[in-house]
């Protein structure tokens, strides 16, 4: 028995719930309604439940279908609905307490409506409207998105950056597409390190070295270990979908493949996403490593070490201008932050960002301009802090982007698509209005990126163009205009499920393989691809269908598996 599983089963012990007790017995025994909920805390298939209090109200109003407060048992709706409440309500307010930018409202909804079972599907996301989490089954259980702790926070973590950038929500940007997602991950580590349970296990399984894999940096475990089962891509990670800890350094994505293994790096925007995940997660250990040489007890150094961190990064979140270069904006601003607050940890956060290649060059000198000058400009929006002054300037501009009219859809007669590009500047000042920072971009480079990122999504099918997308795809054109839907767990549909494609009926072809998780067998197939042709024999690089006895269960599946999810 591993660490993890030892230590919490003594949790469970003095819970009360013995050792005798399986995951079987906690779903037929029923706690008296008044008083505690059972939380899964992180998300292995283990049950390793922690009694905590609903609170009564949440710092932002949320609709949980199924929810009714505390008592019940572990993997019933009822339970299931509650520990989302908790979870994203623990989220939200330890985010609220740290942001520069108060949680008063969601983006675009007055109460976010939250879905445990919103159906059958490897798949969670959130639309603006609401979090949808879905289930799969899994040898004799059923695999519920919604158990997961970093999953519910991963997704809401896009929430929280909606509130703080709804500006990013339709950009065609795409390092912002990555850098929401590396929110997501992001988001989802602070959440698990509000839990001192966590804490512990963490120093324990490393050992007190937190450079080490451990369980808040492996992102959603139990994911993971599901698609492992199915694949037999040895390139996937074996214990979590992914891992900020990680030797990821930036380069230009546009010069990557779109596809590789995932232990390679590729302009995937949740495979890339984790560059700046691992960097946070650099960061975050080199103040841990610092403060508790000063003597701290651990447990308090990680808790110091993950509000700094945090902090830092809400706040080159929410005042990065938009660009092509967005990691490097927002590691920018993080630096600045740290020079805001006396400098104290100048060379961690610089060494951090340097050393992944983050920090791009700059010969650019600060120009003598003043506070006036610049919140004078068209679109200039001011931000005033304490001890410092943001301008940012937003050039509203947009691009004509001419297409082929393939995507099927009426209103592009004209072969075009107007794009809103990544074009914003932002300038910093001290409180004696003299210039401290100055990010800025030029057109013709937010232009490249949009067109970047706007063939990124065509070549996987993210754009809606009929009935057989309409579930997967990400932005959909209305009025000409490119405009996202959600963000969203990555199952794209195979180029074989699309009728009238070159491809269809062909699952077994792994260059078809748009980042389906199954490529064949309608039974078990999450994308609905058709059963491909028997062939003699599979290509020996090929995509091709297999089948495995899984308990009583007989399930087919694709040789190559996504882990582009989440």
């Amino acid at each position: 028995m591993n660490i993890i599983s030892c230590y919490f089963n003594k949790i469970l012990s003095f819970l009360g719930f013995g050792k005798k007790e399986t995951y079987e017995d906690l779903n037929i025994t029923k706690i008296d309604p008044s008083t505690l909920t059972k939380v899964i805390i992180n998300d292995s298939y283990e049950p390793f439940p922690m009694n905590l209090t609903p609170i009564s109200k949440t710092l932002l109003p949320l609709n949980i279908t199924g929810f009714k407060g505390g008592g019940y048992a572990i993997s019933t709706l009822e339970q299931q609905a509650a520990q989302a409440f908790i979870v994203i309500d623990k989220c939200l307010r330890y985010i609220n307490g740290k942001s520069t930018k108060p949680l008063t409202r969601w983006a675009a909804t007055s109460s976010l409506l939250v879905q445990c079972r919103a159906g059958k599907d490897l798949n969670a996301y959130y639309d603006r409207n609401a979090l949808k989490f879905f289930y799969w089954p899994d040898s004799k259980k059923m695999f519920y998105t919604c158990d997961s702790t970093d999953i519910v926070s991963h997704e809401l973590g896009h929430a929280i950056l909606d509130i703080l950038r709804p500006d990013l929500w339709s950009i065609s940007g795409y390092e912002t597409f990555a850098f929401h997602e590396s929110f997501g991950d992001i988001t989802a580590m602070i959440t698990l390190l509000q839990w001192d349970v966590v804490i512990d296990t963490m120093l324990k399984e490393t050992n007190n070295d937190l450079t080490k894999s451990n369980c808040v940096s492996r992102i959603s475990e139990s994911f993971g270990a599901l698609l492992t089962k199915i694949s037999t891509n040895q390139g996937y990670l074996p214990y979590a979908l992914r891992d900020a800890v990680n030797s990821f350094n930036y380069v230009l994505p546009e010069t990557l493949p779109s596809d590789t293994l995932e232990n390679q790096l590729s302009n995937e925007v949740h495979n890339f996403s984790r560059v700046f995940t691992g960097a946070w997660y650099d960061l975050f250990v080199k103040l841990y490593q610092k403060i508790v040489s000063s003597n701290m007890d651990r447990v308090a150094a990680v808790k110091a070490a993950r509000d700094i961190a945090t902090d830092y990064f809400l706040y080159g979140a929410s005042n990065a201008p938009a660009s092509p270069r967005f990691y490097n904006a927002v590691a920018q601003k993080m630096i600045l932050k740290d020079k805001l607050t006396g400098g104290k940890y100048a060379n961690e956060i610089k060494s951090v960002f340097t050393n992944r290649k983050i920090l791009l060059p700059s010969l650019a000198i600060l120009r003598d301009v003043t506070m006036q000058e610049v919140e004078n400009l068209p679109n200039a929006t001011k931000k005033e802090f304490e001890d410092h002054t943001i301008v940012n300037i937003d050039s509203k501009e947009t691009f004509n982007l001419k297409v082929v009219n393939s995507l099927g859809n009426k209103e592009l007669s004209s072969n075009d698509i107007i794009i809103q590009i990544p074009y914003q500047e932002s300038y910093s000042f001290d409180n004696k209005g003299m210039i401290m920072q100055h990010i800025s971009t030029s057109k013709e480079e937010a232009i490249q990126d949009a067109t970047f990122a706007y063939d990124f999504m065509k070549e996987r099918n993210l754009i809606l163009s009929s009935e057989e997308n309409k579930d997967k795809a990400w932005f959909k054109v209305s009025m000409k205009k490119l405009q996202r839907i959600r963000f969203m767990c990555v199952c794209q549909q195979n180029n074989c499920c699309i009728e009238g494609s070159p491809e269809y009926g062909k699952c077994f072809k792994q260059e078809n393989n748009g980042g389906c998780k199954s490529c064949g067998g309608k039974k078990n197939d999450p994308c609905q691809c058709k059963d491909p042709e028997p062939v003699a024999a599979a290509p020996k690089l090929g995509c091709y269908v297999k089948s495995t006895k899984i308990g009583t269960a007989s399930i087919k599946y694709c040789s190559r598996v996504s882990r582009r999810i989440c």
